[in-house]
C-alpha cells in the first residue's frame, strides 16, 4: 500500500548506515490489540530531495499493524541525500519490528534501578571475533549510531533482555562497533559504550543477524558501522 503517489525520476537504493536519520521514531503497537506475539513487516520508503517522505510501501503485513507501520514511517526524515553534489531521491527498506509492551508497568521500580543495580558478573570480554579472524586495524567510524532494527536485514531478532535487569525494570542503551564482511555477515564486534549488565545479550544478538554491506563502485566490501541497541 502506498500512502502517496508521486512520480520521482530514478530514485536510489541506499543502505541505512549511508543516511543520516533525523527522525525515525519506530511504530507503536495498536492500541486495545491483544495478539501474545511479536510481528514484523517488510517496508520501502521513498524520501525527496529535502528528506522527507513521500511514499511508503508495507509488504507482507496483516491489519492493523499495516496502518500502523504507514502512519509511523511517514514522519521519517533523513537529511538529504547527495549523489555527485545533488540531492536525489532515495529508497530505504526496513524490517519494521511490532514488539508487545509489557503487561506489569515497571515505572516505580525502573526509576530507583540503573543497569548498575543488576547483580550480575561483568561478561568476560566486550568483544566478540568470529573463529580465525583477526580484528582490522580500521579506525572507529565517526558519527552517530544507527538504530539496529533501521541496519539488520535479517533475521529480525532483537537482543533479548536479561532476566534480571526485566525483573528490576532496568534500562540502558549500548553503542556496539559492528564490522561486516562484503556478504553483510558481521565477523566481529565491540561493546563500546555498554552497561556490563547488557554486553552479553548484545553481542550474542550481533552473531545471528545479516546487515547490508558497504558498497563501492557497486560492489560489495567489508565495512564497520556503529549500531545502536536500547534496552527498555
Amino acid at each position: 500500500m502506498f500512502l502517496i503517489s508521486l512520480a520521482h525520476a530514478g530514485p536510489i537504493e541506499v543502505p541505512a548506515y549511508e543516511l543520516t536519520m533525523l527522525e525515525s521514531e519506530p511504530p507503536a503497537w495498536p492500541e486495545g490489540l491483544e495478539v501474545n506475539r511479536n510481528r514484523s513487516c517488510s517496508s520501502t520508503i521513498l524520501f525527496d530531495t529535502e528528506g522527507k517522505v513521500t511514499d511508503v510501501e508495507v509488504r507482507r503485513c496483516p491489519d492493523p499493524f499495516e496502518n500502523a507501520a504507514v502512519e509511523a514511517l511517514s514522519l521519517w526524515r533523513i537529511e538529504p541525500y547527495l549523489d555527485e553534489d545533488r540531492p536525489v531521491p532515495v529508497l530505504l527498506s526496513v524490517n519494521v519490528q511490532f514488539h508487545r509492551a509489557e503487561v506489569a508497568p515497571r515505572a516505580a521500580v525502573a526509576v530507583a534501578a540503573s543497569p548498575e543495580d543488576v547483580d550480575m558478573p561483568p561478561p568476560e570480554s566486550r568483544e566478540w571475533w568470529r573463529t580465525g579472524v583477526a580484528p582490522p586495524e580500521d579506525p572507529v567510524p565517526t558519527g552517530e549510531a544507527h538504530d539496529w532494527h533501521l541496519l539488520v536485514k535479517s533475521p529480525q531478532m532483537p537482543p533479548k533482555m536479561p532476566r534480571q535487569a526485566a525483573d528490576l525494570g532496568v534500562q540502558g542503551t549500548c553503542i556496539v562497533l559492528v564490522h561486516v564482511d562484503a556478504d553483510g555477515h558481521p565477523y566481529g564486534a565491540q561493546a563500546l559504550d555498554c552497561p556490563d549488565a547488557f554486553v552479553e545479550s548484545s553481542l550474542d544478538a550481533v552473531q545471528r543477524w545479516r546487515l547490508d554491506p558497504l558498497e563501492k563502485d557497486g560492489v560489495p566490501e567489508r565495512s564497520s558501522v556503529l549500531i545502536r541497541i536500547a534496552y527498555e
